[in-house]
């Protein structure tokens, strides 16, 4: 049976903001979730213009909140 912990806000994806930098911290990161009981994470990079060299391609068209 797995974990019943997760985490629902982590910045874990490699390079996309201000969260992991590259692959071998974002490992750490995942490790580190693991040894503390968490079996599912749902991984937010940001997606706004701050991060413009990844929004295109992940976040796409700009739409307000609704």
């Amino acid at each position: 049976m797995g974990s019943e912990r997760y985490e629902c806000h982590c910045h874990i994806l490699p390079g996309l903001d201000d969260g992991a930098a590259d692959l071998e911290e974002s490992l750490f990161l995942c490790r580190w979730l693991v040894r503390r009981g968490y079996g599912e994470a749902v991984c937010t990079p940001h997606c706004n213009r701050r991060y413009a060299e990844f929004f295109d391609e992940f976040c796409g068209e700009e739409r307000p909140c609704s």
